[in-house]
């Protein structure tokens, strides 16, 4: 089975996904492109280290910081008959409280359930393969509920960077990764490894992240370990946002 589909998700070189013309803005071909969905030969789930990591948020205006809050994230193992990877994500800020937590199968990250906890909603997901079921609820009005089928399956878009962590991520490497968020239904996000970056006695991996049209994520992972060590989201001309590991 993998010899089939093996040419479907293997990762491209950049420039079939990106134009590479000095100087030239990065246009993503979405058109010309496979995307990598859970269970795909690329895919490989033991690349994502457990444990429970701490992140200093912040906002970057015309080179200034300021620290606007912090972020928990809790990736966890359960073990059994029928494998998963529990992950909790607390994101605090002078706004409020908002918890994320989903479960993803351990060896496709084919996502299971989602449960957001925000001031504003909540929205409880299952997922079955192509299918969405749920309810969406406001904080002030009655549950929406949800139940869909899409065209094809999918990553859960909360957990865009442990589909990325689980990619080889070789420098110079491309690739679509596919995913499922409530608001903007599938999507297809483009991955590429900007820099495989000598730090120390390791490396640290830049990748470029195209959340969506507009929006860019810059994530630097540790080369062995695929923890997330920073990323920055340019939202604006001269503001970004920001977020780090904070070294215990």
């Amino acid at each position: 089975m993998h010899t089939r589909r093996s040419a479907r998700y293997l990762l491209l070189p950049a420039a079939l996904l990106f134009g590479s013309l000095p100087g030239v803005l990065l246009v993503p071909r979405l058109a010309t492109a496979q995307a990598t969905v859970p269970g795909a030969p690329n895919i490989e789930s033991t690349r994502i280290r457990y444990g429970t990591f701490e992140y200093v948020l912040s906002v970057v205006r015309d080179g200034e910081e300021q620290i606007t809050g912090t972020l928990v994230d809790e990736i966890l193992p359960i073990r059994g008959d029928d494998p998963v990877i529990n992950r909790v994500q607390t994101t605090r800020r002078s706004g409020g409280v908002v918890v994320d937590s989903t479960m993803s199968d351990a060896q496709t990250l084919a996502p299971r359930w989602h449960h957001g906890v925000q001031p504003q909603r909540a929205v409880l997901l299952e997922f079955d393969g192509t299918r969405i079921r749920g309810r969406i609820t406001p904080a002030h009005g009655a549950a929406r509920m949800l139940d869909t089928v899409v065209a094809d399956v999918f990553f859960d878009a909360s957990n865009w960077d442990l589909a990325v962590r689980a990619l080889p991520l070789d420098e110079g490497d491309a690739a679509v990764i596919q995913v499922y968020d409530v608001d903007q239904h599938l999507q297809r996000y483009n991955v590429r490894v900007a820099e495989r970056e000598p730090r120390g006695a390791g490396f640290i991996l830049h990748v470029i992240v195209q959340l969506g049209r507009s929006n860019e994520a810059h994530v630097w992972f540790d080369d062995v370990t695929r923890t997330v060590l920073r990323i920055e989201t340019p939202i604006g001309p001269d503001v970004l946002l920001r977020q780090v590991l904070k070294l215990r």
